[in-house]
């Protein structure tokens, strides 16, 4: 450039070729050196979500809420304040009857045992009441006792006299709580006779006949 010419430009400013524009190479070069910066150009379009509101949908309806002034005490209800103490009492005392029920039931459950009323018969002269068995008298004065297989004692129960409608005198026994849990029985009548019978037999009905 000679002395004392303009040509508008600082001397010490930066030299472009002729027909590049300045703006498009200062665009150039922050796109190359912040390809990030691109993102964000004012000719990028925000999100739509950036242009909805972010308000309830309440508040920009306006809804309005009414809340109504308490209304006065209730009375008080003196007759449970009255009644508590003597219904708990009373709930205690029940509770610990039921208990003792329930504690009752349970050992005579655990302890009761099935038993029922043997039956028999020895049939006998009308005249005497008596009969003959093995040297010895069976009469209503003998008494029969029931034992099981294994020896143990069940029951006892005297001989009574009864006439059968066919005009049969009998002497019969009555022996109420045998043990039915046994397998087997040996009825003694008196200390001359014995017979072995099964529990189903006793409890229908069971006829001895001694022989002499």
């Amino acid at each position: 450039m000679e002395p004392g010419s303009w040509s508008g430009q600082h001397p010490q400013a930066p030299q472009y070729p002729q027909g590049q524009d300045y703006t498009q190479s200062r665009e150039y070069r922050q796109s190359q050196e912040h390809p990030e910066a691109q993102r964000y150009s004012h000719k990028q379009e925000y999100p739509q979500t950036f242009q909805q509101s972010q308000y309830p949908t309440d508040a920009q309806q306006g809804t309005t809420e009414f809340w109504l002034d308490s209304g006065a005490a209730l009375p008080r209800r003196e007759w449970q304040h009255k009644t508590r103490v003597p219904v708990i009492v009373g709930t205690s005392i029940a509770m610990v009857v039921f208990a003792g029920l329930a504690v009752f039931a349970i050992v005579l459950g655990i302890s009761y045992t099935p038993q029922f009323t043997a039956i028999g018969g020895v049939p006998v002269s009308c005249e005497s009441w008596e009969t003959t068995a093995n040297g010895g008298t069976i009469s209503d004065k003998t008494v029969v006792t029931i034992y099981s297989e294994t020896g143990g004692k069940l029951a006892t129960a005297p001989l009574e006299r009864h006439s059968t409608e066919q005009n049969q005198c009998v002497l019969r026994f009555s022996a109420k709580g045998v043990d039915a849990s046994k397998s087997g029985y040996v009825v003694h009548l008196g200390d001359t006779f014995a017979q072995p019978v099964s529990g189903s037999a006793l409890e229908r009905g069971v006829v001895f006949r001694p022989t002499s």
